[in-house]
């Protein structure tokens, strides 16, 4: 299972996504984010689900232990952006 240290900094950024931008308020953070936390959890969109994600589109062309590699990958580049 992927570990999400619950940063919130994907939320912070969903405005910047072509598929996913019209989760984002008008600051460009996702609309359902309040106090950092997700107020729709249980029926937040499969982008936010890391291990159903893999399974959906990814498990076929690459490793679960690669998914997850990349999800981290992209989490710290999200943490170490200017202005966090």
């Amino acid at each position: 299972m992927f570990q999400c240290d619950q940063c919130g900094k994907c939320c912070e950024k969903v405005g910047s996504s072509k598929l996913y931008g019209f989760l984002a308020d008008s600051t460009g953070k996702c609309k359902f984010l309040n106090d950092n936390k997700c107020s729709i959890y249980a029926q937040r969109p499969l982008i936010c689900r890391v291990d159903e994600m893999y399974e959906h589109y990814y498990k076929d062309s690459m490793t679960r232990d690669e998914f997850y590699e990349l999800n981290y990958m992209l989490c710290n580049v999200l943490k170490n952006e200017k202005g966090n």
